[in-house]
């Protein structure tokens, strides 16, 4: 079977290789030599969409276009993928680049052409087609660590004219990077997937990994599970590279009962815009305690991820008599590096759990849209905002701190994909200023977790929120925080630095000037900077004092305003 499954990945791994000679695509990078993040890697709350390429920790290299096409997208922020490139080719695919630190000709052009129309340095531009072209091999920029970068790097990525994220390994013709690592299995998590059913007599075990004479892996301090009904699996499973101490996600996890294939996921081809379904992937609430990523082998009744193949019962394995079921997991990189572990699972009736107590309430159903109204706040979840029927307990608590009651609705352990529009009652309306007003989330002691901006509509705040939990209403009428300005050494660096921050609502605008005149300013939210380069600008350095003012406005409209005179 998995001779027959090789040949198969044989062929369309050739068939692939004769695709990219068609394509004819070049590298990034003068360099390509390893990576520090890669495709479809677990992170918090998303995949990651592509290749992280390193630089030797230096900013400044070359980025060359992999094909001829079109730049489709330009945007610059101070999170995410700072700034980036997105070029359209020939067959519809888009090539992206992202952290870098600048662009050439044209592309910088008209950077700079919308910053100053906008007054602002964050923009989101979509050239016409072919409004600028680039050719295989034109430099487009430099690389960067600009947005949400952890350190110097090109982050590339392949995306289809449906958005879908495409895997670059079927590229590696082109990058060529080496691997011979394998994957490793650390630990596995089971579950009873009702009342009637157990594993070990409780409603989930979970079980480091040893290795074992041969290479393969078992359970770490037992031979055998007991178990009775329906249990599922997830895995916490590693990948590693050759020449690198990063660990990423295995692309393949297989399932075999009895020898017998049972789950297969294939971790790709995942829409951009499905990239937060991952939260139904992982077990969230294991990550959300703990920090660990268990890859679970059965799919979540509206998991909008197409990653599930071959499954046997939705993935579940129904334990209905009293013998050993060999349970195999294997884990596959793209490069064909394998892991396994081997579960000895005993069926037995008296491994069944004691049935729990369920939380008592409404229940939101996924897949539907939806409302939960109490009067004085409601809840309104588009058909996608849940993964799964969730049972929800309401809570109200009164509170003296917040201008609204505290209310509780369901679980904050719950993954939520889509925003929902949440409303609450001011209670204590005392704000003339009714901009002033923030939705809060908060911890279990009642404490601020999440600000979310809101609009106060006929005495409700009403905000867009992307979790369940506690909420209520508060205030922000503190301005932005700016630091004090450095200007040593100003007229030889040229470069004015601002510390700038705000601790509830968050920054919506910044702007520069010298002497009444607009100078851009670039923020790295990271760290909590904004800069401006003089001569870039076109400051005239002739030796005299100039008034230099910047101004700070967060997402209530609250107001700093820092001036001083400079000599420069």
């Amino acid at each position: 079977m998995y001779l027959k499954q090789l040949s198969l990945s044989i062929l369309f791994f050739s068939c692939s290789s004769l695709s990219i000679a068609q394509r004819n695509y070049v590298k990034p990078l003068e360099e390509v030599n390893t990576l520090s993040g890669s495709y479809l890697e677990l992170r918090r709350n998303h995949f990651h969409g592509g290749l992280d390429f390193r630089t030797n920790s230096d900013v400044n290299k070359k980025i060359f276009a992999v094909e001829s096409g079109w730049v489709s997208r330009i945007t610059l922020e101070p999170r995410s993928y700072g700034k980036r490139i997105e070029i359209t080719h020939a067959d519809g695919r888009v090539s992206l680049y992202a952290h870098c630190n600048g662009f050439l000709n044209a592309i910088g052009k008209r950077v700079r052409e919308e910053q100053e129309k906008n007054q602002s340095f964050e923009v989101d531009i979509f050239p016409a087609k072919n409004e600028i072209k680039v050719e295989r091999g034109e430099q487009i920029a430099w690389s960067g660590n600009t947005g949400s970068s952890g350190g110097p790097h090109l982050h590339f990525e392949f995306r289809s004219p449906e958005g879908v994220l495409e895997n670059p390994f079927d590229h590696n013709d082109v990058w060529g990077l080496q691997d011979n690592r394998r994957p490793q299995i650390n630990a596995t998590k089971i579950y009873a997937m009702d009342n009637n059913s157990g594993v070990n007599g409780k409603s989930s075990v979970k079980y480091n990994t040893r290795v074992v004479a041969g290479g393969e892996r078992r359970l770490n301090g037992v031979s055998t599970i007991n178990a009775w009904g329906n249990i599922a699996f997830a895995l916490k499973s590693y990948d590693f590279m050759s020449g690198t101490g990063f660990h990423h996600t295995p692309r393949t996890l297989l399932m075999y009962v009895d020898g017998n294939l049972y789950s297969k996921v294939d971790i790709r081809n995942v829409k951009f815009s499905d990239s937060r379904a991952l939260n139904s992937f992982i077990d969230y609430r294991q990550q959300q305690r703990t920090g660990e990523f268990f890859m679970k082998m059965f799919p979540q009744k509206n998991t909008p991820l197409k990653i599930f193949h071959n499954l046997k019962n939705n993935g579940v394995l129904n334990i209905n008599e009293e013998r050993n079921y060999e349970v195999k997991f294997e884990a596959i990189d793209d490069f064909g590096n394998k892991d396994v572990l081997v579960v000895n699972v005993m069926g037995k009736k008296t491994a069944m759990h004691a049935s729990e107590e369920k939380p008592v309430g409404e229940k939101l159903t996924a897949g539907v849209a939806t409302s939960f109204d109490k009067g004085d706040v409601a809840l309104i979840l588009p058909e996608n905002a849940l993964y799964d029927d969730e049972p929800v307990n309401f809570q109200t608590i009164p509170s003296n701190v917040y201008y609204s009651n505290i209310y509780s609705i369901g679980d904050p352990l719950t993954p939520v994909h889509t925003f929902m529009d949440l409303s609450i009652k001011v209670s204590r309306d005392e704000l003339q200023d009714k901009d002033k007003y923030v939705v809060v989330s908060l911890n279990s002691k009642n404490l601020i977790h999440k600000v979310y901006a809101c609009k106060f509509i006929d005495g409700y705040a009403v905000a867009k929120v992307r979790e369940l939990g506690r909420f209520a209403v508060f205030k922000d009428v503190t301005a932005p925080y700016v630091g004090p300005l450095q200007t040593k050494n100003l007229r030889q660096t040229n470069r004015i630095v601002m510390k700038m921050g705000d601790g509830l609502s968050g920054i919506k605008s910044y702007k520069g000037y010298i002497d009444d005149k607009w100078v851009l300013f670039e923020y790295d939210q990271k760290t909590g900077t904004a800069f401006c380069n003089l001569s870039v600008e076109n400051v005239e350095k002739d030796n005299t004092f100039k008034t230099f003012k910047f101004v700070v406005t967060d997402n209530c409209n609250n107001e700093r305003v820092y001036e001083k005179k400079i000599l420069y």
